[in-house]
């Protein structure tokens, strides 16, 4: 159903797992612009609504240009969006939840932690 086609009976259960997760490797960084969500959106209430709603089990892609200002322990932290990843400091991350790790050193889940007390715009 991910690949969109069905599988041969010749398939062999390997193949069949690397293509799957090839798909999922290129869907993981593939950006998200204002063309793939609603005209009526605004891109700002469109990234506060997929981070309400990010499940542990998804990828939570928020639109390139987000900027997201969270404040922790005093300290402002500031997490740009671009091209698919994460830009914290430098250094380009494939989640929120690695980016919310290395903040506060804890096990929590990256959406809610900057869905709550953040600032969100775009660029």
């Amino acid at each position: 159903m991910l690949l969109k086609k069905k599988c041969t009976p010749d398939l062999l259960r390997d193949e069949a797992i690397l293509s799957i997760l090839g798909k999922l490797q290129s869907k993981l960084h593939e950006p998200n612009t204002p063309e793939n969500f609603p005209d009526d959106m605004d891109p700002v209430d469109y990234n506060t609504e997929k981070l309400e709603k990010a499940s542990r089990e998804c990828i939570t892609r928020l639109v390139d240009g987000t900027i997201i200002e969270r404040t922790y322990g005093g300290e402002i932290y500031i997490i740009c969006c671009c091209k698919g990843f994460y830009e914290y400091r430098g250094e380009y991350y494939n989640s929120l939840t690695e980016v919310e790790r290395l903040i506060t050193g804890t096990l929590c889940f990256g959406p809610a932690f900057f869905n709550s007390k953040s600032k969100i715009y775009v660029v």
